[in-house]
């Protein structure tokens, strides 16, 4: 009864724990402890009873108790085993639960009328010395089995369901059910050696007290904690960060499997904590390196102490991740960040960057920068392929950086030109012109002789936007002369003055077009046979405000080079589609030929653009001629030959202007079918073979006219060369001998009311 006592006070503990929780598993279990509780009472209460009726009823309620404890076992172990939660079994679980109650219905009643009847058991004073009464004797008869069975079918289904969790149950698992299982197998066994043995004391009803305490323990203390040890342990020894845990006297209390792999002797770790815990810091974050099969491991360490709640110290923890390969792809993404990836060298604002870091750091010393420039470059990619062209530009790469042993910087600014950031006293015009003329060599292999120009600027303010030094040692390249006698060039103020003259230029540029200051020009174009007036050409001046005209060749380049040229070929363009709509009205038959420059190609849609324009003015598109220069239709030939195609069929006459400048005018006229071919005479002119010259132009113009294309010749300046021309049977003149170019006024006065044209005023 003492035992029983402190069974049940530890019970009731337990219950109080219990019933706080609402999880379903707390449930079960608080249940069962008072199942048990009640068993244990029932049970002690029987033995003092000295009432024969009032035992025989004690007792009847203890055995039923019994059969209920079973019952809420049974329950506990379809919550516990998670059956009561699987749809699998939920329905399985509520038939059974309805029947087996019945079952126990049954069997109470059954037991309940034992008293009367002493179907089931009997029972009898046990005395001790004769006269003392020490419990009641049970003898029981053949329908107590039937209580026995049923209270055993239920242990045999408990048995089974942990038995089947313990064989299908992962490896992880499988302790959580072995633990329960052993507990109810020693708990069943100690109650059959109480039934078969026959003592008058039945001790195994403790053995249920104990059973409910141990689940409470391990379902809820022990299972839980060991299976989150061994979570925490698996997760430790899968991460890839070691873990060391130090006690204060700095013995390591734990170690994952990482952590075992990055410092193999138990010195080594020992002596790392040492050299952390010298830094006299809470927490340290820094990157060591260790040696490891002949490789250099990068680990990132974080180190700190353990506190516990007081926020006291009671060890050390240290981390270590190994990001060697992350700063491997780091470093190998911030090289392909900031280098060309054909090159290698730096890209433009790396290069800029590193420069400005190192024009700061060293401001005494003195500094150039020089660029580079491969003449006509792109003659490489037209001629053998852009393969050819990029193998080019990585030989050159190189070979710049060899031929540069002590170069501080080197970068590809763009397609095909270089820049150099180079110490003062490296920089010898000499040598560099002796390497450059190395660099040159290689350009052998391509069968196409390649020049390459340097230019170089004196950096006289280090806070200078790096862009602009570079732009400064590139307009020092413009300088050198066409004819490839000086590769090298120096910048100086007078270049300044230019590219201030430059930005001029831009900056005037919008307000000048919305102003008009740019004046439509017209240079008649002369029919050879009759020579008469037929068309002009439409070219442009720039009017100031006070009254200075400036000739295309001093904005017109520069307009090309920073895309606004195009703002000011629309703007022409229609001045000529309106003037000639006013020359339809007056019956005036004359066409006008504009200028459509390579950039327009890019930056206008060039069909829409022509043929909304002579449909919003009524003009046939035959009267407005487009001149094309030979090099813009050497750009892209495929895309231009399809613009060039449909303005064709829509009516346009395509000339090409500057015939025979270029590389390749045999091959656009073998893919384009072009209407007109305009020659310039400075073909004859700008030589001393002028008889060659002729031969060769002669034959231009047969071909031409065996092709059904008809032949401009400007630059006519003397009745020689009319009279030459005249003999080739070309189509039309347009030159200073008829007239320069001339305003729209001064066209109409002179050659609209003139048919016959025998000569004009230079």
């Amino acid at each position: 009864m003492t035992l029983s006592g402190i069974f049940i006070v530890l019970m009731g503990v337990y219950c109080i724990y219990l019933k706080q929780n609402k999880s379903p598993l707390s449930k079960s279990l608080f249940n069962l402890h008072l199942g048990a509780i009640v068993s244990t009472v029932l049970y002690n209460i029987s033995l003092i009873t000295t009432n024969l009726l009032s035992a025989y009823f004690i007792t009847s309620l203890y055995y039923i108790s019994i059969h209920f404890l079973v019952i809420l076992l049974t329950d506990f172990i379809f919550i516990f085993t998670e059956m009561s939660s699987s749809p699998k079994y939920k329905k399985f679980i509520k038939v059974f639960n309805k029947i087996w109650l019945y079952v126990f219905f049954v069997d109470s009643f059954i037991l309940i009328l034992n008293p009367f009847f002493h179907h089931e058991f009997e029972l009898s004073r046990l005395y001790i010395n004769h006269n003392v009464f020490l419990c009641w004797n049970a003898k029981y008869f053949w329908m107590f089995n039937i209580h026995l069975y049923l209270c055993f079918a239920l242990s045999a289904v408990i048995f089974g369901i942990l038995l089947v969790k313990i064989i299908k149950a992962n490896r992880f698992y499988k302790s959580k059910y072995i633990s329960v299982f052993a507990v109810f197998l020693i708990t069943l066994a100690v109650n059959i050696i109480f039934l078969k043995s026959k003592t008058n004391l039945d001790f195994s009803v403790l053995f249920y007290s104990v059973f409910s305490i141990i689940c409470s323990c391990f379902t809820l203390v022990t299972i839980p904690r060991n299976i989150q040890n061994e979570m925490l342990k698996q997760l430790s020894d899968n991460i890839n960060i070691g873990i060391f845990c130090f006690n204060l006297e700095r013995k390591c209390i734990y170690s994952n499997t990482t952590a075992k792999k990055f410092f193999l002797a138990k010195d080594e770790i020992l002596n790392e904590l040492k050299s952390l815990l010298a830094l006299r810091k809470d927490f340290v974050k820094r990157n060591i390196e260790i040696k490891q099969d002949d490789k250099t491991l990068t680990l990132a360490e974080e180190f700190s102490y353990l506190l516990d709640s007081q926020k006291k110290a009671y060890g050390y923890i240290l981390k270590l991740n190994d990001i060697t390969e992350e700063l491997y792809k780091a470093s190998e993404e911030l090289f392909d960040s900031t280098h060309d990836a054909l090159t290698g060298l730096l890209t433009r604002d790396a290069f800029y960057s590193e420069t400005e870091k190192i024009l700061k750091s060293d401001p005494n010393s003195q500094y150039y920068m020089i660029c580079t420039n491969i003449k006509n470059f792109k003659l490489v990619n037209d001629l053998f392929g852009s393969e050819k062209g990029d193998e080019f530009l990585k030989e050159f790469a190189k070979k710049l950086k060899n031929t540069q042993s002590k170069t501080i910087l080197t970068g590809r600014i763009t397609g095909d030109r270089f820049a150099i950031l180079i110490n003062k006293t490296e920089v010898d015009e000499i040598d560099a012109l002796q390497k450059i003329k190395e660099l040159e060599k290689f350009t052998v292999s391509l069968n196409y002789k390649l020049h390459i120009f340097v230019g170089i600027y004196k950096i006289t303010d280090i806070n200078e936007n790096v862009s602009s030094m570079f732009d400064k040692a590139a307009l020092a390249i413009k300088n050198i002369s066409e004819n490839y006698s000086v590769n090298v060039a120096y910048y100086d103020n007078d270049m300044l003055s230019i590219l201030k003259k430059n930005h001029e230029v831009i900056n005037a540029f919008d307000d000048a077009l919305n102003n008009n200051h740019f004046k439509m020009y017209l240079q008649p174009q002369v029919r050879c046979s009759d020579e008469k007036v037929v068309g002009a050409e439409a070219l442009v001046r720039w009017e100031t405000e006070k009254g200075a005209i400036h000739s295309p060749a001093s904005f017109i380049k520069i307009l090309e080079d920073n895309g606004l040229i195009h703002e000011l070929d629309k703007f022409i363009w229609e001045k000529a589609v309106q003037l000639l709509q006013k020359w339809q009205l007056l019956g005036i038959d004359h066409h006008i030929s504009v200028n459509v420059s390579t950039r327009d190609f890019y930056l206008i849609p060039l069909y829409e653009t022509f043929t909304s324009l002579v449909k919003k003015y009524g003009i046939p598109p035959q009267k407005l001629k487009l001149e094309i220069t030979e090099t813009a239709l050497v750009h892209d030939l495929k895309r231009h030959k399809k613009i060039i195609t449909d303005l064709q069929k829509f009516g346009f006459t395509i000339e090409m202007d500057d015939f025979g400048s270029g590389y390749s005018s045999l091959t656009i006229l073998k893919n384009i079918s072009i209407n007109i071919l305009k020659i310039d005479m400075m073909f004859l002119s700008k030589t001393k073979h002028k008889e060659r010259s002729k031969k060769i132009l002669e034959s231009v113009i047969k071909m031409a006219q065996k092709l059904g294309i008809k032949i401009i010749v400007e630059g006519v300046e003397d009745k020689e060369q009319a009279e030459f021309l005249k003999n080739l049977n070309c189509d039309f003149f347009q030159g200073y001998l008829y007239s320069k170019p001339i305003t729209v006024a001064n066209f109409e006065s002179n050659y609209i009311s003139k048919t016959n044209i025998s000569g004009g005023t230079r």
